[in-house]
């Protein structure tokens, strides 16, 4: 069955028509993979992350009233990624510290000796 209008298929999917869901799904999944590995360059966390946003979906599907399907997924995608990145951001910050604190070369250890904030680098590939 095909769902054409949004507003058909988020009735449809508010009374767990999980064909509707599968639509959507299949419908979408393409261009929010895309947009998740454009944040985080990684098409494994980027799956997880796209993964993650539809069961959110289907599990909040009956809190939805009136919105736009397409827009809220890839808001919950663009949110989705920038709090991976903050995540990774402190996991670097202290796994810096601790190599600081034992005295390791943060070189040596996976960087390359160039840190880049990866939020900071999203933020400037969302501004340009």
């Amino acid at each position: 069955m095909e769902f054409m209008d949004e507003a058909l298929l988020l009735s449809e999917i508010r009374k767990d028509n999980e064909d509707a869901f599968a639509f959507l799904f299949k419908k979408s999944f393409p261009r929010l993979l895309g947009y998740a590995v454009r944040f985080v360059e990684n098409e494994e966390v980027a799956l997880d992350i796209v993964q993650e946003c539809f069961l959110n979906f289907w599990e909040k599907r009956n809190l939805l009233v009136a919105v736009s399907v397409t827009s809220l997924l890839f808001a919950m995608v663009r949110n989705s990624c920038l709090n991976y990145l903050k995540h990774e951001a402190v996991v670097e910050k202290h796994r810096i510290e601790y190599l600081a604190k034992v005295g390791g070369d943060v070189a040596d250890h996976g960087s390359g000796g160039q840190l880049v904030d990866p939020v900071f680098h999203q933020r400037h590939w969302l501004t340009s």
